[in-house]
């Protein structure tokens, strides 16, 4: 099992973080780097771009039309065409995918944000602690327990 270095996780450290995450779609491509989709710049992608550019000292605020389908998630506004900027704690196209800050181990799964279902015989906020089934109370002794309890 590895132990990544600041920057990166995954089951073999390969996958890249950004913190701030890129905004509006845009990807992690190295510690702190983000590639952006098209209509957006700025280091986290979160400055639209307007075409035909704002003239006279005018802000774009979002790119052209916002029309999101199916709809944003989880509070996550829609600022572009298909393009959702998630509430804090929430990923993915719709926001309908959890962070969890701390990487869930052990096999547990992410399903709130900062919240960890952890598979049976492992406890703590990243399921990172075991214990032994008959330290587990009786009303925990299902598939998952969750992490924060």
């Amino acid at each position: 099992m590895c132990q990544c270095k600041t920057g990166y996780e995954g089951k073999h450290c390969e996958t890249p973080t950004c913190n701030p995450p890129c905004l509006n779609g845009g990807t992690c491509l190295s510690p702190g780097r983000c590639h952006c989709q098209s209509g957006y710049q700025g280091k986290h992608c979160e400055r639209a771009l307007c075409h035909p550019a704002c003239k006279h000292g005018g802000v774009c605020r979002r790119f052209n039309t916002s029309v999101c389908r199916p709809a944003c998630m989880n509070g996550g506004r829609c600022v572009g065409p298909n393009t959702c900027l998630c509430s804090s704690g929430w990923t993915g196209h719709r926001c309908d995918q959890p962070l969890c800050y701390l990487q869930c181990r052990n096999g547990g799964l992410c399903v709130n944000p900062n919240v960890c279902a952890c598979p049976r015989g492992f406890i703590g906020p990243d399921c990172g602690r075991r214990i032994r089934t008959h330290q587990v109370p009786r009303y925990w002794r299902r598939r998952f327990s969750y992490g924060n309890l």
